[in-house]
């Protein structure tokens, strides 16, 4: 199901079924939008609490979507990156980026790194024998480590995205119950 599906099924539903385009009228589209947002986020809420309780990150995959993104490069810090467009649902330790992988090739999934401990991992031999790439996240930005691929142009981020950013066309995951 689409979001766009998912706003007509609901509007069906709270004009009765088969209603009259008076009653149907009542209901606008992005007022319906901005409820199922409110239960989108406190469905993110409970898993959240559930997460941090037990640990199981798998509820979360139901609601990603892949992004194509560009990898930038700031000459100032000398170090690639991209941005996050749309911004992902804030939730804790960014667990709403689920995978950050070249597009062609998500085995080589790069590993996330707490932006405050990458003096630390620069200091350790894991950083000099480890392949694999690392990045963090500043705000609305994904910044990469020195392991970065040489000639990767985009970069595919999964992750989750609040109901308002999603196209009418993309997918939407609805729980069951």
């Amino acid at each position: 199901m689409n979001k766009e599906e998912l706003i007509d099924l609901v509007k069906l539903n709270l004009g009765g079924g088969d209603a009259s385009a008076e009653i149907k009228s009542r209901f606008h589209p992005k007022e319906i939008a901005r409820y199922i947002e409110m239960v989108y986020d406190d469905i993110f809420n409970e898993i959240t609490i559930n997460v941090i309780k037990y640990g199981d990150f798998s509820p979360l995959d139901n609601y990603v979507l892949p992004y194509v993104l560009p990898v930038l490069y700031d000459s100032a810090r000398e170090q690639r990156y991209t941005v996050l467009t749309p911004q992902p649902v804030p939730l804790p330790n960014n667990q709403s980026i689920r995978q950050v992988s070249p597009p062609k090739d998500q085995t080589l999934s790069f590993a996330p790194v707490d932006d405050n401990s990458s003096s630390v991992w620069a200091e350790l031999d894991v950083d000099k024998v480890s392949p694999i790439p690392g990045y963090s996240v500043e705000g609305n930005n994904i910044y990469f480590d020195s392991q970065f691929p040489k000639g990767l142009e985009n970069i595919m981020v999964k992750q989750i995205v609040p109901f308002s950013s999603l196209k009418n066309s993309d997918s939407v995951f609805v729980p069951g119950g």
